[in-house]
């Protein structure tokens, strides 16, 4: 994986916890875990096709 990639996962990821430590509405996290999951499928979908 890029490591452009990994480092927004991991951001999106700290903002999934700041929104769980601060109460925030469970649609911001459920769209965070959308987020993380098209970011790891585009790049796992880049890697299968042959260039």
């Amino acid at each position: 994986m890029n490591i452009t990639t990994i480092i927004a996962m991991l951001l999106i990821a700290m903002l999934e916890v700041v929104a769980i430590v601060n109460e925030i509405n469970g649609a911001l996290l459920a769209g965070s875990i959308a987020i993380i999951a098209g970011l790891g499928g585009y790049t796992a979908g880049k890697k299968r096709q042959p260039k």
